[in-house]
């Protein structure tokens, strides 16, 4: 890459900066009145493509020992790209943002974005990285797309530096609008080192007018699976490392723990969710793919670091909150699916999220983990509450603000919704926030004679079966179990009849004897009549599943404040 307009207003700031070499950064950057954001948001990250030993530098930084925040039940909403993308962008589920697939058309009221709400208060705001998917089909003409030198820029952005295509090499980016190719076979040609130092470049430009507020929303396609021939090893679908990074992953022992991996039974799961077992030579690709996609996080770390570094010189870390979250996560062989995601198990739902708030801006010292579940449609309406912004207009907001969390209370939110939908209803689950039963039904999500069809449903408690291993739905729906379970109620049902028939027996008049007995043995009725019903509520896992699908249904349509509880 020869040049962009990111490297000119960089010297221009450079020398900016030497003119004012005399005055203190750190006094100017005090009268700021409001917050600088930065959201850094990885593609597909899984959590075992995260942690300390995997991106150190990042939680040097962001971690609970620099004043950080781990988000230990950060989850996406729902678990695929660009509807979870959509929601941070908007603070609301798919129902009311409009985009269920991975299509920028589907978004409704494009122009009222946080971008746009935080452009609108002052900020100066910038884009680095990929936006949404489909973007340039849909505003362009079909003709222009992939040719068109001018392509319009995302609503609110200010400065703009959107990759085009899911590639590491070799591919088209938006430079303000203008389109370039990006290509080359040295490091510095590849995507995320670009939009590495695009970021850190921005950040630069704003030692100019250290009193405003900017906002950065740099978008990562690492660790996304892409085609390419650099490594050998991570062709096919494997996020492409640098061959740097890749000699030192290559040979790193990957160990898959847990009882879900390669699942041994998945029986009580929906037929639909019954994937074969994979074989060694299978279970031997997945770690290849994990070890590519943990190499692909090292240019994100070491980027990380480099911001670190420019707000350090600036004097604005104290000015600045960042955010470290990934769009969703990635199955590695777990249940035995062998890739992808958008289903509603952990693997997919759980993401990377951490969170630095420094306290002038908090009012309080943030805790270093917050053990609530929180979503990424959360991050708009915290960003807009920490930042004294929450009257100013914008969406009805589905999500909440998760500052109360960061400072040690309780949030007030009952369930999480997670759905997909194309047209029918892939899944539906409902999160219940206290217990961590997760409640899900699975559709054919393509309609049969106009009706969209059930495939089945799961059950699981979370606090005792986080790896999803025992559905507690089959309890219900299987006929052996269910039917052992009522034929031991009815046993009970008889022996409180005995009991209650022998304390009748010791009233001294006969009429009260007899009017004892006889509500005994109408409540007795009234108890076996509900056993025997097909929709018996007596069962615990069924009053659970009755609960949670309310719920689900509930908030199938929620807005605002109503999908809270």
């Amino acid at each position: 890459m020869r040049r962009t307009s990111f490297a000119l207003l960089a010297a221009a700031a450079v020398a900016a900066a030497f003119i004012s070499a005399s005055a203190d950064p750190k006094q100017a950057v005090g009268a700021q009145s409001k917050p600088n954001v930065i959201v850094i948001m990885t593609d597909d990250q899984a959590m075992k493509a995260h942690g300390a030993k995997i991106m150190p530098k990042t939680y040097k930084w962001l971690g609970p020992k620099s004043g950080g925040t781990i988000l230990e039940q950060g989850y996406a909403v729902p678990p695929l790209c660009c509807p979870s993308r959509a929601g941070f962008l908007t603070g609301q589920y798919p129902h009311n943002h409009g985009v269920w697939q991975n299509n920028y058309a589907l978004l409704r009221d494009k122009t009222d974005t946080l971008p746009v709400w935080l452009n609108r208060a002052g900020y100066e705001t910038a884009l680095v990285g990929k936006y949404l998917n489909k973007y340039e089909e849909t505003v362009l003409p079909p003709k222009s797309v992939g040719v068109s030198k001018y392509i319009p820029t995302p609503p609110g952005f200010d400065v703009v530096y959107q990759s085009l295509q899911n590639k590491y090499r070799d591919f088209y980016v938006s430079d303000n609008g203008v389109r370039r190719h990006i290509h080359g076979d040295r490091a510095k040609d590849y995507l995320t080192n670009i939009l590495n130092r695009q970021a850190v470049n921005f950040i630069k430009q704003q030692a100019k007018a250290p009193g405003r507020p900017f906002f950065l929303y740099l978008a990562h396609f690492a660790p996304h699976p892409a085609r390419g021939k650099e490594i050998k090893e991570c062709k096919g679908r494997s996020a492409i490392p640098l061959a740097s990074d890749w000699r030192e992953w290559k040979k790193a022992k990957i160990k898959f723990n847990g009882e879900n991996y390669n699942e041994s039974n998945v029986n009580d799961k929906p037929p639909v969710e019954r994937y074969p077992k994979l074989s060694k030579a299978e279970v031997e690709e997945q770690k290849n793919r994990l070890r590519c996609a943990r190499a692909a996080m090292q240019p994100v770390d070491r980027g990380i670091d480099e911001i670190h570094k420019e707000l350090q010189r600036q004097g604005r870390l104290d000015d600045t909150i960042v955010v470290f979250v990934s769009d969703n996560g990635f199955f590695y062989g777990e249940h035995r699916i062998p890739a992808g995601k958008n289903r509603p198990y952990t693997e997919a739902m759980l993401v990377p999220f951490m969170m630095r708030v420094p306290k002038r801006w908090l009012g309080a010292s943030a805790l270093g983990r917050v053990d609530q579940p929180v979503g990424i449609f959360d991050l708009a309406p915290t960003i807009l509450d920490i930042a004294g912004l929450s009257s100013t207009p914008h969406r009805t907001f589905d999500g909440i603000s998760i500052a109360d969390a960061l400072r040690g209370s309780k949030l007030s939110r009952e369930y999480l919704l997670f759905e997909q939908r194309d047209p029918c209803q892939k899944y539906s689950s409902v999160l219940e926030t206290d217990t961590r039963m997760l409640y899900s039904v699975l559709y054919d999500n393509r309609p049969v004679n106009g009706k969209c069809r059930e495939l089945g449903r799961e059950l699981y408690d979370l606090n005792r079966d986080p790896e999803q291993i025992r559905n507690l739905w089959a309890k219900v729906s299987t006929a052996p179990a269910f039917s052992q379970y009522r034929a031991k109620q009815h046993k009970a049902q008889k022996k409180r009849l005995k009991r209650a028939l022998k304390r009748c027996g010791k009233k001294k008049r006969p009429a009260l004897r007899k009017r004892c007995r006889a509500k005994a043995r109408k409540r007795f009725r009234k108890q076996r009549k509900r056993l025997q019903s097909p929709g018996f509520e007596s069962n615990p896992i069924a009053r659970t599943g009755k609960r949670l699908e309310a719920a689900r249904a509930r908030l199938s349509d929620c807005r605002g404040t109503d999908c809270l509880g």
